[in-house]
């Protein structure tokens, strides 16, 4: 603002000097033709050289002081729109300033009040489409994930940090969440950790003792389909590259992880139902949209707007496209396909016994 006072100045000040230019012009012509030359031109004497060279050298100052002028204020116009330029960059960062003063409130608030602990856990199953509903969360104005998998109490390595190092995870969420969309009223934060199911008999407890409330979510996937869908990951992205049978012998963990009976009973041993959300993967991946308006009233949040690109899902990791696209589509052998449908039978009708759900898992799914 004070460089564009200067250039005011400056430009009246210049006006003045083209405007006395002018007067002495003038005058120069009232002082060689003193008999009113504007009516009397008959009575003029002859302008001698002298006088023309005079004449034209005013006149050359006066149409470079005319130019310099036109520069001049061309130069004011560019500064002034710097000018207001900058002036909206700084109510910008102002209105910044100002929402990220109300998360600092908002998150001394929630330290003092001890509530940095989700209020939601993605805990599996690992494939059964986690990720995304993960993509998606992350889209949503009023839920604040943390950053990628948190795995907090199946790492010992953070895990002996504490939980204020856990909390930790969830401060910039805030921050950014209350950036991106101005929402400080009311937002849901959860994170999503595959492995907790898997390991839910160990870590289970302490999750209760440390966030009683907290509600849980759970994605559980026809388990042939789950294994086949871990050997696919890995074979595409060139972890493992023999077939399903050789990857299942190396990796019997593969087989055992959709055998969910005995991870769910350690889920529901510590948590009501009331705090439970079970996804049925395929449900999900048929019919997103409807597993989400459900997932939004189990959460607490108003529904979201998606566009169709929003609710994408993904089968298997996007960073496969490009082998996928490049060789056949990957099968299960017949005979290995008999083998497992035998082997999940009684484990998968345990389960639906157990939680009184059908989940439509069998043979009839691949063949």
């Amino acid at each position: 603002p004070s460089q564009v006072l200067s250039f005011q100045f400056f430009l009246l000040f210049f006006t003045g000097v083209l405007v006395l230019l002018n007067n002495n012009i003038l005058l120069s012509v009232v002082q060689i033709c003193p008999n009113d030359p504007f009516e009397n031109t008959q009575h003029l004497e002859p302008i001698n050289n002298k006088q023309l060279e005079a004449l034209g050298y005013l006149k050359s100052q006066l149409e470079r002081g005319e130019s310099h002028l036109h520069t001049i204020t061309e130069e004011y116009r560019l500064a002034q729109a710097r000018v207001n330029k900058l002036q909206m960059k700084f109510q910008e960062s102002d209105k910044r300033l100002r929402l990220l003063e109300l998360s600092e409130k908002k998150l001394q608030t929630d330290q003092a009040e001890d509530s940095l602990l989700p209020n939601f856990i993605i805990m599996g199953t690992w494939k059964g489409g986690t990720t995304s509903l993960y993509n998606i969360f992350q889209q949503h104005p009023s839920i604040c994930l943390a950053i990628g998998e948190v795995n907090y109490f199946t790492n010992p390595s953070i895990k002996h940090l504490g939980l204020n190092l856990y909390q930790r995870f969830f401060e910039r969420c805030l921050q950014d969440r209350v950036l991106k969309h101005k929402n400080t009223t009311h937002l849901v934060i959860g994170e999503k950790s595959p492995t907790y199911l898997w390991n839910c008999a160990k870590i289970c407890p302490q999750i209760k003792t440390s966030n009683p409330t907290v509600k849980l979510i759970v994605s559980l996937r026809d388990p042939i389909d789950r294994a086949f869908s871990q050997w696919s990951m890995d074979w595409c992205k060139g972890i493992f590259n023999g077939t399903f049978e050789q990857f299942l012998e190396k990796n019997p963990k593969a087989l055992h992880a959709g055998i969910y009976l005995d991870q769910m009973e350690a889920l529901m041993k510590h948590f009501p139902k009331e705090q439970l959300f079970v996804i049925k993967t395929e449900e999900f991946f048929n019919d997103t949209s409807l597993t989400l308006k459900k997932l939004e009233h189990f959460l607490g949040v108003e529904e979201a707007k998606f566009t169709a690109s929003q609710l994408r899902t993904y089968g298997s990791s996007p960073k496969c496209k490009s082998r996928m696209e490049a060789s056949a589509k990957p099968t299960i052998n017949e005979k290995t396909l008999d083998r497992l449908v035998e082997f999940f039978a009684k484990p998968n009708e345990q389960l639906e016994s157990y939680m009184h759900t059908h989940f439509g898992w069998g043979p009839l799914g691949w063949k």
